[in-house]
Parts: C-alpha cells; sequence; structure tokens
C-alpha cells in the first residue's frame, strides 16, 4: 500500500473508532478494533522509505493509546470530543481555556531552541564522515541535543497553534536536561504525554495495590514494548530489539538509583548520574534513529 493510502486508512480508523467508542459493547468492541486495528497500518506500506514509516507507526501507536483511553472512558465525552481525543495524542481533558494569542514566552523558546536541533541533527549525521576518537561523542552527544530540542519546539509549537484557539494544552514535556534523577527525567520531564500513560495504566494500578517496584518494571517493559514496535515497521527486528532494550536498561538503573540513594547526592552530583547514565545507554536508543536518518538525506546506506 502506498504511503498516502495508508495515511488515510489509518485516518479514518481512528476517525471512525472515535465515534464508535460509545453505547453499547457491540458497538464498542467494533470502535475498538478499528482503534487498534490502526497498529497493522505501517506494515503493508511499501515503497517508502523508514523513517515516513517510523513516523506512521508513531501515530497509530498514539491512536491506539487513546482508543484504549476512550474505551475506558466513564462517562464517555460527546462524539465530536472523542475525535479531538483520538487525533490530539494527549490527554485532552488537562485542556485549559486561555486569551486567545501568540504566548511570546513560549515563542521565545521556540526559537531558542530551533538552532540546538540543526546544530544537534547535522553533529550526529556529519559523525560518520569522519575518522577520529570524537566520532562517537559527535554521534551520540549530536543526537542527545537534537532529542531534547525536538521536543522542546514540537511541544512549544502545539502550545503556540492552540493558543490561538484559545486554548492551553497540558505540559508535554518539562525540562528534562534539568533532571537530578532517572526516575525524574522519565516519571517528570520527558514525553509527558506517554509517561502519562504509562503513568496511569501500567504504574498506578499495581502501585495502589503496594507494589510501586513491579508497577515501575511494568510500564518499562509496556514502553519497550511500544518503541520496539515503532522500529519494528521500520527497520526489522535487529533494530527494534536494540531500540526496545533501551527501555528495559532503565529498570536496572533505577534499582541501582535506589540502591546507590542518588536522592540524596548534591544537585549537581545527582544531575552529572543521571546524564552519564541516559549518554551511557542512549547508543541502544539513538543508532537506529540515526541510521533512518543518514539514509534518508544518502550519507548511509541501511
Amino acid at each position: 500500500m502506498a504511503l498516502p493510502h495508508a495515511l488515510v486508512l489509518a485516518l479514518a480508523a481512528a476517525v471512525a473508532s472515535a465515534l464508535l467508542l460509545t453505547g453499547g459493547a457491540a458497538r464498542r468492541a467494533l470502535g475498538a478494533a478499528l482503534g487498534f486495528g490502526t497498529l497493522a497500518v505501517p506494515f503493508v506500506i511499501v515503497d517508502s522509505h523508514p523513517c515516513w514509516v517510523f513516523l506512521v507507526a508513531l501515530g497509530c501507536l498514539m491512536v491506539s493509546l487513546q482508543t484504549l483511553d476512550l474505551l475506558l472512558d466513564r462517562p464517555g465525552m460527546s462524539a465530536g470530543r472523542r475525535v479531538w481525543h483520538q487525533l490530539a495524542l494527549f490527554n485532552t481533558r488537562e485542556v485549559q481555556p486561555v486569551a486567545r494569542g501568540l504566548d511570546g514566552a513560549t515563542l521565545r523558546r521556540v526559537l531558542a531552541w530551533s538552532p540546538p536541533l540543526l546544530i544537534g541533527l547535522g553533529l550526529c549525521l556529519s559523525s560518520g564522515l569522519i575518522e577520529s576518537p570524537l566520532r562517537h561523542a559527535l554521534r551520540y552527544g549530536g543526537f542527545a541535543l537534537f532529542a531534547l530540542a525536538i521536543f522542546e519546539v514540537c511541544s512549544g509549537g502545539l502550545r503556540l497553534v492552540y493558543g490561538l484557539f484559545g486554548l492551553s494544552p497540558p505540559r508535554l514535556h518539562d525540562a528534562p536536561h534539568l533532571s537530578t534523577s532517572v526516575r525524574e527525567f522519565w516519571g517528570d520531564r520527558w514525553n509527558r504525554i506517554v509517561g502519562g500513560w504509562l503513568r496511569r495504566y501500567c504504574f498506578l494500578p499495581l502501585a495502589r495495590r503496594g507494589h510501586p517496584g513491579p508497577g515501575m518494571a511494568w510500564a518499562f517493559a509496556a514502553s519497550a514494548a511500544m518503541h520496539t514496535y515503532l522500529v519494528l515497521a521500520a527497520l526489522g527486528w535487529r533494530w527494534a530489539t536494540l531500540y526496545g532494550l533501551f527501555f528495559l536498561v532503565q529498570i536496572a538503573v533505577m534499582g541501582a538509583e535506589r540502591a546507590l540513594n542518588v536522592s540524596a547526592w548534591s544537585t549537581r552530583a545527582a544531575r552529572g548520574w543521571t546524564w552519564a547514565v541516559m549518554l551511557g545507554a542512549s547508543p541502544l536508543f539513538a543508532e537506529p534513529l540515526i541510521r533512518m536518518f543518514e539514509d534518508l538525506v544518502g550519507l548511509a546506506s541501511l
């Protein structure tokens, strides 16, 4: 299936799913089947670059997460609100009304993070062209800068767009580079869209029963499965396994963090620990994505 046709199929299934996820059991079951069924769409795309397949998979994954959220919703939303919730890809219940207009502070933040985004991407892509002991530092350090910046720019851009309509979406990203622990990085600051979903449906059900450790492990296992799916659709099992492994490693890292009592360290030491751990594990996460980017711009072959 060509990419445009796949996009139309996924969008139609997502909208139909949102409209059906109310009423009787049979209707809701059909809505759930359509919403979760979008996960198959990336695997039927042909003759398209892995980067685009990855992005389609990301959209379909988010639709499936919103499908579960709507399936469990009581009381139900209106039809229009369900469609918005399904396609917004974040928790629309947390949207707040604000005065319409362009938020100057958010605009300045987006503009400030745009050069680091380009610099980071340039560093990680150009690293493959040099032979130097600094190659890996440029490759993964540049990607870390790019990853931080792209989330800041995209979350800020979303807030700017919604602000024009008098709406303020929830905080989607909160300066993860300031984290003083790996737990804080994942739990409070990095990608609060998926983090919030994992907290609601994986961590809290077990934590409320007195099992926070297994709850945390289950959340990271679910995250590993989600990220494995994204790269599996684009690059196959080899790179998907590497990508998912990054999130399983975090379970051991957070166990070590508790054993070392990092929360009692100085801010500088705790922040150094967090950066060292995240950068040390980053090749597992970064390499599949960098290879896709390199191939897209003609710098390397997958």
